[in-house]
């Protein structure tokens, strides 16, 4: 029986946003140096783009409402896992009863036929549950990160008003992230966290 994968939740999409049009897109190949500055055309001339980064691992660690679903999540994949795994146990258990009756000869053959059809329609039922609610879970996590990518968006281009920046990316100290060294002066993400958590959700 094939476990439905919900380890990691979508605060890893934040991988790169730009500020000048409010919009997630591809991380650019370019490294974030010590005055966290790249160049950047601007009406026919060379500018110098302001970055700041979120760290994914404390935004994770420190977003209440993050956490909080990511347990919730959790919770419900144990728990079907936990009832597939008892009705299959059920199922198993009837199988081998009727293995021994068709063996010692003291059931009818149309019978035995009628029992092994009904078990043949159970076990049917029971993947087209294990796939149905999986999918349902695998869908309302979806929802639930498209939502987080959404506020995510929406904090940085606050923040962006008042600091000012050009790019926010993201960096995770755990692996994963494009950037080797980054500032940490220009982490960003006690602030993003601060917003996050003022609005419990």
């Amino acid at each position: 029986m094939r476990k439905i994968s919900l380890a990691a939740l979508a605060l890893t999409t934040i991988t790169f946003y730009n500020c000048k049009n409010n919009s997630a897109t591809p991380a650019a190949s370019t490294d974030v140096t010590k005055d966290a500055t790249v160049p950047a055309a601007t009406s026919g001339t060379m500018a110098a783009a302001k970055i700041v980064f979120v760290n994914i691992d404390s935004l994770k660690e420190k977003y209440t409402y993050f956490k909080q679903q990511q347990a919730t999540f959790e919770q419900k994949e144990r728990s079907l896992m936990a009832e597939l795994d008892k009705k299959a146990q059920k199922f198993q258990e009837e199988y081998i009863a009727l293995q021994e009756e068709a063996q010692k000869g003291t059931v009818p053959p149309a019978q035995l036929q009628q029992k092994g059809q009904a078990l043949q329609a159970r076990q049917q039922a029971i993947v087209a549950e294990r796939d149905k609610k999986g999918k349902d879970l695998v869908e309302e996590t979806q929802k639930f990160n498209e939502n987080l990518q959404k506020k995510l968006n929406e904090v940085l281009a606050t923040l962006q008003k008042q600091k000012g920046f050009d790019y926010a990316v993201s960096h995770s100290k755990g692996g994963g992230s494009p950037f080797l060294y980054v500032n940490d002066a220009l982490d960003i993400t006690n602030e993003v966290v601060a917003i996050l958590n003022a609005e419990k959700k």
